[in-house]
Parts: C-alpha cells; sequence; structure tokens
C-alpha cells in the first residue's frame, strides 16, 4: 500500500480498519507462537535440552521461555529432570 501511496502521490491517503488491522497481527501473533511452541516441543524430542540452551536456540527471551516451558509442563507434553545439578527439559 505505501508503495502505490508514493507512485500515487502526497494527497494519497492510506485508511485501514483498525478491527481488522488488529485481528490479522493477534492471529499472526498466535501462528508465530503456536509454531515456536511446536518447535520447543520437537527439540526436546530429539534431545534433553537446559534452559539456556533453548534460549539460545531460539533466540528467545526468559520470561517468554518461562511460560512456554510452564505451559508445556502443565499440560505434561515435556518434563524436567536433573542431571549433574542442572534441570533439562525432555519429551518423549
Amino acid at each position: 500500500l505505501k508503495k502505490i501511496a508514493d507512485f500515487l502521490g502526497e494527497k494519497t491517503e492510506i485508511v485501514v480498519n483498525k478491527e481488522r488491522l488488529d485481528k490479522i497481527i493477534a492471529k499472526r501473533l498466535t501462528l508465530e507462537r503456536e509454531k515456536l511452541v511446536e518447535e520447543i516441543l520437537s527439540y526436546v524430542k530429539r534431545r534433553p535440552a537446559t534452559f539456556k540452551e533453548l534460549m539460545d536456540a531460539f533466540l528467545i527471551d526468559e520470561k517468554s521461555l518461562e511460560m512456554i516451558l510452564a505451559e508445556l509442563v502443565s499440560e505434561n507434553k515435556i518434563k524436567i529432570k536433573k542431571h549433574q545439578g542442572e534441570d533439562y527439559y525432555i519429551a518423549d
């Protein structure tokens, strides 16, 4: 839209339905989060990983990862196992 507005000139105005745009953004964020959750689950199915390893692998902030892992643990999709004093996230 920006390219079209630039082509048409300075009197061109882009009008967007805010509610529709908010719904599109919310849906995209939900899909991205669902994909991330599936990728994390797939990762720990292949090999156990520490919190730091998952943070580094997925370039995700600490709080977001904590929330995702807590959700997966509460849904019994992953488990926490101690090994040599560290917590590892694992899945069957």
